[in-house]
Formats: structure tokens, sequence, C-alpha cells
């Protein structure tokens, strides 16, 4: 357990920041601040680098230490005791190393680095986490080689990410490659060379592929992996023979390399795959070998412009299906059948006819699709459009162009956009099919069009300005999106002229954006529901960019946040007959934990340093300190199971049919009802919106005067009626576990599932940085955290039930 004097904890940054007021960000700083002076550490920029030099070892120290440590085990009882002596004259430096050593099977060795360590009392990682972030905000110079030259002895999780995100702040200030960290590139340390390269590519992107090109080739081949996957997301071809050749290399990179290769070769990925053996992983690389060689890209253009309807076969196909609904049997049969012999053309009109309300239409497009989708060449899927933006043949650009009003029924709209902004800028020339579309009829083609060449860097000026101003307000806002992301400021005033025009379900994308890069001189106001909220915020950007305009800092928009690591688990009962919420750390250890006067938690949020809010299923919604006293405290009608703090300080709190917005003072600012059957879960989005899911499997989205926007189902492959959960990605997406089949499903906003995982009856479920799950089970009560490939990287069965978590 950590001791009071370090209970105080950083603020929600990563997956929760666009829940929070801007005022947070400064609220973040000074718990990081506070967190320092409970530990008597100072805050300026000098002694945050003195603390990392003070825990840094040299090489001949570790060399000493590791000496010592060795004769911990020595057989003369006083060599012994003089090596725990000189040991603990290190310091705590010498934390890490002792670490290591309490799990020697050297039962001495083990006991006495375990005494040295409580004598020691090293700092917590909240501390030294604390400090690598508040670099981030205040940088001196020596920071990076500080940071750097700690990072080896970062034995904790939190401290690494930490570092990691303060490192990839500093990474491409004013749009150059900071030199320490393109000098660690070539640092005898793996880990240093890894970090640097990571931190390179997390604020550079494409501008960072020449720097980390070169590690391709590394010697260490978890770097040589992690350099390939980063350089094959940008779909650069020289990264799939070095993930091809580790799918060789030892069980559990080759098994990371494999699951890489099969995300992007999809259905055509081979069939055999590493094992624990050599001659499997030999088998499984020469089948890799194979299938890379045997691409065809000019197949695969070929392949999206046979699936791509003209104007024509469109009219043909939508009369077809109207043909599907009719009363004459013999019609709707030769309508089935004219609609298969149109064969890919038809695919995606009769995708989006799944849909139709007449079930008779829907089941018969059904039915053509499956058939349909016997013949592997007639699909197109993300990995078709994938392998095009790799392979980068002649043609692809214009072929995914005319694709596009039907990607949203196969790959995906942002699949396409993707692969557009690798295509957009190649062999030194502007691909002048997306030149083209930034002039294109279609809003949409305008759009993708305008986003690849703004995020190539390579934009044509003239072209691009002009859809600044574009009619229509989307194709404002995503290219001005893409255009102050690569530090163009003359978007900065299309940005905030949108913020009084778009819906509340678009406008907090400019919102964010210009928060991020005004910093703490950001407006308070915040875009509200109302016309006059909207302009008086709008009003007050433009009074800011009229102070700021001549010089912004448009490299603050470089600067990643922070992630703090923890996960919050609530258990619903059968610990101490009342239920238990707690927080683990990076290492899997509770940092606190709540366990008396609890009347059934089934959903927790931290809502500041050491205060956490408490949605208590008999009847009660609490704030408490993380001792569990009790701050403030509402009687709710019905039985809350989610609860939720909301940017202007009210609660969001749902009950199993209603959902309801509190004022500090207990008033009701809303209270709607639930459709479709008792509410399991529920969320407040960064537009305002609600979402909501009941035992019915059906997802709901309302705004705020309870007018509903959308719904879909989610009972995918499992039982119809059952407790669920979900979780809201960033991206927008819903990850929904079902603990009735095992599995985790990503459901886009039109209800379509986009990816699927699996977990052990998984109740709650949320997605990792590094793309793993994690997820906990009511049913027997494990937590465990499972790979992309379905593997269980660690378990632990918990007290109690646990219900739900939430990471942070």
């Amino acid at each position: 357990m950590l001791s009071p004097r370090y209970a105080l904890s950083a603020l929600v940054i990563c997956l929760l920041v666009a829940l929070v007021t801007p005022a947070h960000a400064d609220e973040a700083e000074a718990f990081s601040e506070a967190t320092l002076r409970e530990a008597h550490v100072g805050t300026d920029g000098p002694a945050l680098i003195a603390l990392f030099r003070k825990y840094t070892l040299t090489a001949a120290e570790r060399r000493q230490i590791s000496a010592l440590i060795r004769q911990l085990n020595d057989d003369d009882y006083q060599v012994r005791e003089h090596a725990s002596e000189q040991l603990l004259e290190f310091g705590p430096s010498a934390a890490p190393l002792l670490r290591v050593a309490v799990t020697s099977p050297a039962l001495e060795v083990s006991r006495r680095a375990r005494r040295c360590l409580a004598r020691l009392e090293p700092l917590p990682a909240d501390v030294l986490a604390a400090a690598a972030r508040l670099l981030a905000d205040r940088p001196p110079a020596g920071a990076v080689e500080a940071l750097l030259a700690y990072l080896p002895d970062a034995d904790d999780e939190q401290i690494t990410s930490e570092i990691q995100a303060t490192l990839a702040a500093f990474a491409f200030l004013h749009d150059q490659p900071d030199r320490v960290l393109v000098g660690a590139l070539r640092d005898h340390q793996a880990r240093r060379r890894s970090a640097a390269a990571e931190a390179l590519w997390q604020a550079g992107g494409r501008r960072a592929l020449g720097l980390v090109r070169p590690l391709l080739h590394d010697s260490d081949p978890p770097v040589r992996l992690r350099v390939a996957e980063h350089l094959a997301d940008s779909r650069e071809p020289d990264a799939i023979p070095v993930l091809i050749a580790l799918t060789g290399a030892a069980p559990e990179l080759a098994n990371q390399a494999d699951a890489y290769l099969r995300d992007l070769a999809g259905s055509g990925a081979p069939t055999a795959t590493p094992g624990t053996t050599k001659a499997s992983r030999d088998k499984a690389r020469t089948a890799w070998e194979q299938w890379w060689r045997g691409l065809r890209p000019a197949t695969l253009v070929e392949q999206i412009r046979r699936g791509t309807p003209d104007d024509a076969s469109s009219a043909r196909a939508t009369a077809l299906i109207e043909q599907l609904g009719d009363d004459d049997f013999t019609v709707r049969e030769r309508a089935s059948e004219a609609l298969l012999s149109m064969g890919p053309v038809a695919v995606p009109l009769l995708k989006k006819a799944t849909r139709n309300t007449d079930a008779e239409v829907a089941h018969r497009a059904a039915a053509c699709l499956a058939r349909l989708e016997q013949q592997a060449t007639v699909m197109i899927s993300a990995s078709t459009v994938r392998l095009l933006a790799l392979t980068r043949p002649g043609g692809a650009a214009q072929a995914l162009l005319a694709y596009l009003p039907y990607a949203a029924e196969g790959p995906g709209v942002d699949e396409v956009q993707n692969a557009l902004c690798v295509l957009a800028y190649h062999d030194g020339h502007v691909d002048e099919a997306i030149v083209r579309a930034l002039t294109d009829s279609s809003a949409l083609r305008r759009r993708v069009a305008g986003v690849a060449l703004a995020r190539s860097g390579q934009g044509v000026a003239p072209e691009l300005d002009r859809l600044l101003t574009d009619s229509d307000p989307e194709v404002r806002l995503e290219v001005a999106l893409a255009l102050a992301e690569q530090k163009v400021a003359r978007a900065v005033p299309t940005l905030i002229a949108l913020l009084g025009e778009l819906p509340a379900g678009q406008v907090w994308q400019a919102d964010d954006l210009l928060r991020r890069l005004a910093g703490p001189e950001a407006p308070t106001l915040a875009p509200g529901d109302s016309a006059a909220e909207r302009q008086r915020c709008r009003t007050a950007w433009l009074a800011w960019w009229n102070k700021f305009s001549a010089h912004p800092d448009m490299s603050r928009l470089d600067r990643p946040a922070g992630v703090v690591g923890r996960l919050i688990v609530v258990c619903y009962d059968g610990y101490n007959g009342s239920g238990r919420v707690w927080e683990l750390g990076p290492d899997h250890k509770p940092r606190w934990e709540i366990v008396k006067d609890l009347r059934g938690p089934i959903d927790a949020v931290m809502v500041g340093a050491n205060r956490v809010l408490v949605a208590e299923y008999q009847g009660f919604v609490t704030e408490r300190d993380t001792h569990g006293k009790v701050l403030w405290e509402q009687r709710i009608t019905g039985n809350p199971i989610a609860c939720q703090r909301l940017p202007n300080g009210n609660t969001f709190v749902a009950t199993m049919s209603n959902m309801m917005e509190l004022t500090p003072a207990g008033k009701q600012v809303y209270n709607h009802p639930a459709q479709g059957g008792n509410l399991t879960c529920a969320s407040v989005l960064r537009d305002g919106h609600i979402v909501y899911l009941g035992m019915n499997g059906t997802l709901h989205e309302m705004d705020r005067g309870g007018r509903e926007i959308r719904s879909f189902p989610v009972n995918a492959e499992g039982a119809n009626y059952e407790w669920r959960t979900f979780a809201v990605l960033p991206n927008g997406h819903y990850l929904v576990p079902r603990q009735s089949n095992g599995k985790v499903f990503e459901y886009d906003h039109t209800g379509k599932v986009v990816w699927r995982g699996t977990g052990p009856t998984p109740y709650s479920a949320v997605r990792l940085g590094n793309g793993h799950l994690l997820t906990v089970s009511m049913n027997t009560n494990v937590l465990a955290e499972v790979s992309r490939t379905g593997k269980i990287v660690w378990q632990e069965t918990l007290k109690g039930r646990p219900f739900k978590i939430r990471w942070r």
C-alpha cells in the first residue's frame, strides 16, 4: 500500500482528457507540483533535472553495485554484511538493481536486497513520474540528456511512460528534430535507441522516417520490431521484409511480427504460423516471404476498379434491390440472380441493403453477399487498401477516389483517407488525381483529398486555401485541423469561425485543437448548445487570436499528453460484504483502496488528485477521498449504475431506468428515461451527448434534451439479454465486451463491427496504449491483460466480484 504521504496522484490526462474542463491542464500541473512538494522535491527545471541525475547510475557505479549484490551470497558472513552496508551508501539510486536482486533464486541475496530496499526508502514512482511530466511543460537545457541517462534505471512502467511522453514533447520543437534524441539513435544502450526512435516518431510521424529508418537493421531485435511496425504503419515497403524476418526469431517476437503482418494481409495471410520450434518459425517465415513476393500491385488497383459502381451500374443495382421485396416470388428470384451476375460492383449497394427495413430485402441482400463473398477477389477489404498504399502502383489514388463514396460499406472512409495520405506525394511529385479532387463536386472527395495533401506536408497552398472557405463546413473543419497539425497558422481563423457554425457532435474537435494551441491563455468560455453561447465563445477566441496571431506558438501542438497508467477496479460485492474500490499501478499492486461503508459500488472514476466519484447501487452517489471519507453525497431514486463528473462541475448519474445531471447542490438539470429495457452502462461524450446501453442489446445516443440521435444493436455473436458495459475509445468508437461468448467487439458510430478480440468471460474491458485489452470477469473474478492475438499476458484472481474497470 502507498503511504498517505504519497497518496496524491496525477489527474487523468490520456483517455479522459477530453472529458474535463480547459482549466484541468493547469490543475494537472498543480497536482504534479503538489506530489513533488509532498516529497520535498523542488519543482523548477534545474531541480527536476537534478532529481533524475541523483537517481542515475554511471556505468562504473552499476558494475560496483552488481559486484556487491553478488557478495550478498558470499560464504563469509562479514563479506555479506559489508556488502549490505556499502549498497546502502549508494542511496536510492541502487534501488532498481536491488529490486532485480529481490527476485534472485539465492534466498540470502533476495532477503538482503529486500532489507536494503526497506532502509533506502526510494521515492515512489508517483514522484519521478510527476517530475518527468512537469519537465514537458518547463523544458530547461539538459532535460533530454538527463531523462535518457536515467532511462535504463527506470524500472516502473508509470515512470517509463511519462519519460517517453516528455521526450516526445521535446522531439520536434519548432519543426526541428532534437539533436540529443537524434544522437541517441546510435547509443550503445538499446533502451535509449528505442526510446529516442519512439519519441521522434510520436512527434514527427513521417518527418522522422529518414531518422529512424536505419534502425530497421539495429542489432537488437525488439528495436527492429518496433521501428518496423512504425514504418509499416506509414506504409513504407522496406519495413515488411524486416517484419517477415522476425517471424523466424524468438517465439514472443515472432508472434508479434506475425500478428502485425496478419492485420496487414487480411484474408490473404498464409496459414503457417510461428510455433515453439525453430522449424515451425522457419516455415512461417518462408510462407510470408512467398506472400510478399506474390503480391501484384496492379491486380489490387483492378480489384478496386471492379468493385466501384459507375452511375449506370449503381442505378441498375438500386432498381434490382427494390425488386428483392416485390410481391411476386419470381421477380424476387430473378432480381437476386441479376444482382449476383453483376459481381463486385453490386457489393457496396448490397451491404447497404442488408439494413433495409423490409425484412425480405435485407434477407435476400445478405444471401447475395454471402455467395459473392465466396469469391475472395470480389470483396474490397481494409487489407486491399493498406496494400495499395504499401505498394503504391500507378493509378492507385485515382481508383481509391472513385471508390470513396462506397468505402463506408467496405474498408471504411478512414482507411481510404490514410492510404491517400501516403499516395498524395511520391517520387517528388504531388499526385494529380488528388489535386483534381480538390475541386470535385463531391464534398467527401474534396475533404479527403484536402486532408491527404495537408498531412503530406507538401500541400498546394492556393488549392488548400480555397478549401478553408469551402461551402461545406465539414470540409473546412477537416482540412483546417490537418493544416493546423502541420503548424499552418492560417488554418486557425477557420477553426475559430467554425465554433459558431458546427453542430455539437463536431464542434469539440475545433475547440480541442484550439485549447491545445492556446495553452494557459485559452478563453474560459466553452461552446454551448445555443447560438448565443456559440457566438460568445467564438468572440472570445477571436480576441485571443487578435492578441497572439502575430507570433502563435504552433509547436504546442507537438506536445502529447502524458499517460498516468493506472486502473480503477470496482467490485460490486463479496468483499467485506459491501464492495470494494481500488486502484492498481503499472506493477499490478494497489495504490489505494476503499473497503468500508460502501453500498454496492458499481462504477467509479477519479475526479481529482485523491478524490473518487462512486456510483453505489443501493441508491447513492458519493465523492470520497482515497481513504474512503465521504466528501459529497447524493441520495438517488433508483439504482445508480454509472457516474461521471462533467466539464461544468455537475455530475452525471445513470440508474437502471433514468439518466440525470445534478448540480453540486443536488438540483436536477435534466432527467431522461431510457428506452428499450434496463440500463447497464451510460456515459456523456465530449460533445455533451449521452450514450447508454441496455440489456436488450441496443446502444442509444441522445442529445442533452433527450432527443435520440441514433441507435444500433450490439448483440453480435452472443445472447441478447445480458448485463454489459462499454468503453468510449479516443476515435469515438465503442468497445463492448460480451461475457456470454468471451469476446470483445469494437463498433463504429454506425454500429459496424470494425474489430473483435477475446477475453475470459469479460464484463468490462479497456484498451491499453500497446493495443492489448484489459478485461475483468464477474463470473470468475479474473482481471486479465490480453494481447492482440488473444494471448493472456497476465491474469490475477481478485477478491470479490469485479464488475467495472476504468483505465487512466
